[in-house]
């Protein structure tokens, strides 16, 4: 989903789809064509930054939340996140894997933060961002809409 509101302008749109990543692209592009067509804001995407393998590691790792195992490894100089549904979840919806299979997604870090972008793929565009804890360890991350709290 994706509500934005541009008060100054009297506009404000919502969107709402059930479609994981391809659900997330197509907010991301209403979104944009809204602001550009109704609200005269053109919005650009934010920029990935290249980083260093010891600047990754922080964020490689493993995340889960109730429905998804999320797999993060170094990609160059972003990130890969390789999404998998959970046994239990397919089959409490009598789903199969084939039918949630989705490539891994690239992550492009921004500037000097733990936000990221999508540099590639159907989820081209969709943003993000890690989470730390007080000591600035990366505990979660927020992905397609929902957090996942970070086990290994």
């Amino acid at each position: 989903s994706a509500f934005v509101m541009v008060p100054e302008r009297d506009f404000g749109i919502a969107t709402l789809t059930n479609g994981s990543t391809v659900g997330s692209a197509f907010n991301h592009l209403m979104v944009q064509a809204a602001l550009e067509e109704f609200a005269g804001v053109h919005v650009s995407d934010p920029v990935a930054t290249d980083r260093g393998a010891q600047e990754l590691e922080p964020y490689v790792g493993t995340y889960e939340t109730v429905a998804m195992t999320i797999i993060v490894t170094p990609d160059g100089g972003g990130l890969l996140a390789d999404m998998k549904v959970k046994p239990a979840f397919l089959e409490s919806l009598g789903a199969t894997e084939e039918e949630f299979a989705q490539p891994p997604v690239p992550l492009g870090l921004i500037d000097d933060g733990d936000a990221y972008v999508s540099t590639g793929g159907p989820a081209a565009g969709m943003k993000g961002a890690f989470f730390r804890d007080d000591d600035g360890v990366v505990t979660g991350v927020h992905m397609g809409g929902r957090y996942a709290r970070k086990t290994s």
